[in-house]
């Protein structure tokens, strides 16, 4: 990083990764559909995302699809319907996320808040009409002070890496394929029923959308399995190795220690998101990339501070240790999904309260963190979806690992792709 660059500002952070947002969507425009399409399909099959996703559809039907068919399936419906769904992140400021919504009304959904540590952070997908075709890009929305403070630009490697492991996290390319509206006639019906009859909708835990969290998450597995290579773990540790070297730089910057470590803690926070977004909050990588991140962090014991910012622990920010210790261990979350997935892994004996050593400790922390920053997603994958899955997509079978489930839940999208008639082999 030119260290040189931390102390000139030419133009805010916000403008900076506008411009680079709106330079992606006017390239995206100049190239058009065709080679737009061709160019997301390499980039997902190089990711291994159509070989593990035709490692499950042959678990469930012999040979029903291969990586390639798959391939082309994506590149038919996108094609065809003139729609892709982007599955590379563009990272801009948080607050340019609110501008597209209430200015442009042009986002897919509205940004959600989330608080990660010092920083909000947001992600949505923006959609952009040309010509002949209309495209969305998933956006990642870092806060503007972090950013701001941080002097990183867009092209900088720390943001390039975490904006590579966010997008092998991301499952939108999922929706390219069992989306209706990609389909065309009567080739819609299929999916349309397997969406009312197996899913429900808005913001239950079995909706379409985490049906998406799961099987992106078993598709991840089944690639590493077959492959042997993990990707997300991979890129994890390469976005670390980045935010190590930032951190001994920002050392060197003349920021405050309550600075450095606000903003390396952010950036840590987010891309731990991506690792929550396809596996547990106790598995042994997140457990990995959270225990190298504590050594990376200029400040590491100000996770005390950082964590009395959660509203439901009602706490002061003068409160002391003891004081927070006890409200983590008796917190009961008015989030459903939150209470839900907290007790949950209390059951299992791997809850977030869980002592080390005598006392709580940074990974509990940060895990807490996680799980409040995202509700949602930290119940979909916390160990009660075994029962859940087997109530919405009506299975007899006694399921007691959460993969199994996942596997049996892709069933019903495997014998819709079936059915669709007259794709190309």
């Amino acid at each position: 990083m030119n260290m040189t660059a931390m102390n000139i500002r030419l133009r805010s952070a916000k403008d900076l990764y506008s411009d680079a947002l709106f330079a992606r969507a006017d390239l995206i425009r100049e190239q058009g559909l065709n080679a737009t399409v061709q160019k997301e399909t390499k980039s997902l099959q190089g990711h291994g995302f159509f070989d593990g996703f035709a490692g499950l559809c042959n678990a469930s039907k012999t040979n029903l699809y291969s990586e390639k068919k798959l391939a082309t399936l994506f590149n038919t419906l996108a094609t065809s319907s003139g729609v892709i769904a982007l599955n590379t992140f563009s990272p801009v400021a948080a607050s340019s996320t609110n501008d597209l919504h209430e200015q442009q009304d042009n986002l897919i959904i509205e940004p959600k808040h989330r608080m990660l540590g010092a920083g909000r952070f947001e992600m949505t997908a923006v959609t952009i009409d040309a010509e002949n075709f209309r495209y969305h890009i998933p956006l990642l929305g870092f806060d503007d002070d972090i950013l701001e403070t941080s002097a990183l630009h867009p092209d900088a490697p720390l943001i390039h890496s975490l904006s590579a492991l966010m997008s092998a996290s991301n499952h939108d390319y999922i929706h390219q394929l069992t989306d209706p509206s990609s389909y065309v006639g009567h080739k819609k019906k299929p999916l349309l029923q397997w969406r009312e009859e197996r899913l429900l909708g808005g913001d239950s835990v079995h909706s379409y959308e985490n049906w998406h969290i799961l099987a992106h998450a078993k598709i991840l597995q089944t690639y590493r399995e077959a492959s042997g290579f993990d990707r997300v773990e991979v890129l994890a540790q390469s976005f670390l190795n980045e935010l190590e070297g930032y951190s001994r730089d920002i050392a060197k910057s003349g920021l405050s220690a309550q600075k450095q470590h606000d903003v390396v803690d952010y950036f840590g926070l987010v891309g731990a998101q991506a690792l929550m977004a396809v596996m547990p909050l106790d598995d042994p990588r997140l457990t990995s990339y959270l225990e190298r991140l504590e050594k990376i962090d200029p400040q590491p014991n100000r996770v005390w501070d950082d964590i009395k910012r959660l509203e439901f622990l009602n706490l002061a920010p003068e409160a002391s240790q003891e004081a927070t210790r006890n409200a983590i261990n008796k917190i009961t979350p008015s989030d459903k999904d939150l209470n839900a997935a907290l007790s949950h892994y209390k059951e299992i004996g791997n809850a977030v309260q869980t002592r080390e050593n005598g006392d709580l400790g940074y990974l509990n922390l940060k895990r807490l963190q996680l799980a409040a920053s995202n509700p949602k997603t930290a119940h979909v994958h916390s160990p009660d979806i075994p029962s859940a899955l087997e109530k919405v997509f009506s299975l007899k079978t006694d399921l007691s690992k959460a993969n199994k489930a996942v596997e049996l839940s892709l069933r019903p999208l495997v014998d819709t792709l079936y059915t669709i008639r007259n794709l190309p082999a």
